[in-house]
């Protein structure tokens, strides 16, 4: 073999390898994804297992912020459980098998492992205790029988001395009270070896369905890296077998095949580079706008209040329903106002959607209905670690974190009626989506951005804003409409429009 088909097979690996490594990833970020699931739905023990995935491919590295979180959910949710059947030897099982988890996960556990220790150390307290106790009652037999042979052989042996021997002189306790001594302590003894029987009995059980599990799982495993392993055997021996009987096709098809290989790196590297730039400007952007939305109150959006409430001409069940559910978003709203330190953002937001609807010609019901669903816009973030929501400075992992407030929301929208459903989803999922697709999380452009998320974009973007000098020094009016104007890339023209005319 040359020099060059040599260099060709080590590109090929190396594609290869570059291909597993992905497959990997992909591995992990569904396990971690299965994790939420399973504990949304309270199967702790199918969401453990996926830890111990996650754990087992890191092998002691640090595992990523985003993948360590779920980690420590699912290992929490365990141990949760172990304490709750009281299943000690479980915890201190588990306490091994998160060990290579890392220091954050080591101590997610700990507190449930401290609780295993402590009811170990109080069962060999107790075992202590009742063998002192034991061997004091021995001790006192002991000397009972000594004391008894003594004035036996005082008494010379006859029936005097029989009689005599039955009590002890000097304080002594008679042969009666020494068998009542000696069944206590056969009784006690029986009872203590029939409770070690039973808790040895179920410690075996125990540890014989843990080892099933165990087993179950490492088989499972086994046989999908085996079926992997034999799948990439087989394609290495078919490309050998091909080589041998066309070589000169085989060179050709593999330069081939090496240059496609390359163009796609270089594609990716290229689609990669542009996904970072515009994760960047995502990530820019929204401390921008969390950090204005807090830093000071935002001016007052008024709007007319007939509009947000009922009247006698449509007082019906289904107007009253409408009603009753925006007096829901409102709670909401407010909790995520204090969660995210805003004041009163879902308020004003939602308030300039009603502005921008009745202008753009809407419905008072499908206002209404926008209104409700502005109110809860970022309801997602209830379900982020607050200490992220009040970060001035997020990194990378944190941002990857907050983007999921998006997808996490539309499991949140549970007190939502099934047919006002999806216009709630596409708020809370889709708000920030762009005109040009650089937008998260699903990339949408145009048109396919529903209605109501196009309005929340423009009326979000509008507050922020006008809230504060922080953000790219815009404070009045028209400046800020101005910057919305000329970033049609991001915001709905017609929308923009809407909005300058009524603010």
């Amino acid at each position: 073999m040359d020099v060059k088909l040599k260099k060709i097979w080590i590109c090929l690996f190396l594609s290869l390898f570059a291909v597993f490594t992905l497959f990997s990833q992909a591995a992990v970020n569904r396990a971690a994804e299965l994790i939420n699931k399973n504990i949304i739905v309270g199967n702790t023990e199918k969401a453990y297992s996926y830890a111990l995935f996650i754990i087992k491919f890191y092998n002691g590295e640090e595992i990523p912020y985003e993948y360590e979180t779920a980690v420590k959910k699912a290992v929490v949710s365990q141990a949760e459980s172990y304490v709750k059947a009281e299943n000690w030897e479980l915890l201190l099982e588990l306490e091994k098998e998160v060990a290579p988890g890392g220091k954050e996960v080591r101590a997610a556990a700990a507190p449930y492992v401290k609780k295993a220790r402590d009811y170990f150390e109080q069962i060999e307290k107790e075992k202590e205790l009742k063998k002192k106790q034991e061997d004091a009652l021995v001790e006192k037999i002991r000397q009972t029988e000594k004391t008894l042979e003594e004035e036996q052989e005082v008494s010379g042996g006859g029936e005097n001395a029989v009689s005599e021997s039955s009590e002890v002189s000097s304080g002594g306790i008679s042969a009666a009270e020494l068998e009542k001594l000696l069944q206590a302590f056969e009784s006690s003894r029986k009872a203590e070896l029939e409770q070690q029987a039973r808790e040895s009995a179920r410690l075996e059980q125990i540890r014989l369905e843990q080892e099933k599990k165990i087993a179950e799982n490492d088989e499972r495993r086994h046989a999908e890296m085996t079926e992997l392993i034999r799948s990439m055997n087989e394609n290495s021996e078919n490309v050998k077998n091909t080589a041998a009987a066309e070589k000169d096709f085989n060179r050709f098809f593999i330069l081939v095949l090496v240059t496609a290989v390359s163009a796609v790196i270089i594609l990716l590297i290229v689609f990669f580079s542009r996904q970072q730039k515009i994760q960047s400007e995502q990530l820019k952007t929204t401390v921008q706008t969390m950090q204005a939305m807090r830093t000071q109150r935002v001016p007052a959006i008024t709007v007319n209040p007939s509009l947000l409430t009922g009247s006698t001409s449509d007082a019906g069940a289904e107007a009253q329903e409408v009603m009753s559910l925006i007096e829901t978003c409102r709670k909401y709203g407010s909790q995520i106002d204090s969660v995210t330190q805003r004041k009163n953002v879902t308020t004003q937001v939602a308030e300039l959607v009603v502005k921008i609807c009745t202008e753009m010609g809407c419905s008072r019901k499908d206002i209404l209905l926008n209104y409700a669903a502005a109110l809860v816009y970022d309801i997602g973030f209830l379900s982020i670690d607050s200490s992220i929501l009040r970060a001035d400075v997020l990194s990378k992992d944190q941002f990857e974190v907050l983007k999921t407030h998006t997808s996490n929301a539309e499991k949140m929208i549970f007190f939502v009626d099934e047919e006002y459903r999806p216009l709630f989803k596409d708020a809370v999922s889709k708000h920030h989506e762009n005109m040009d697709g650089s937008g998260y999380p699903f990339g949408l452009k145009g048109k396919e951005i529903p209605f109501i998320a196009r309005v929340l974009r423009v009326a979000e973007s509008y507050v922020a804003l006008i809230s504060s000098r922080n953000y790219r020094e815009i404070m009045d009016r028209n400046m800020a409409v101005s910057e919305l104007e000329n970033s049609s890339n991001l915001y709905d023209p017609d929308i923009v429009q809407a909005l300058i005319a009524v603010v």
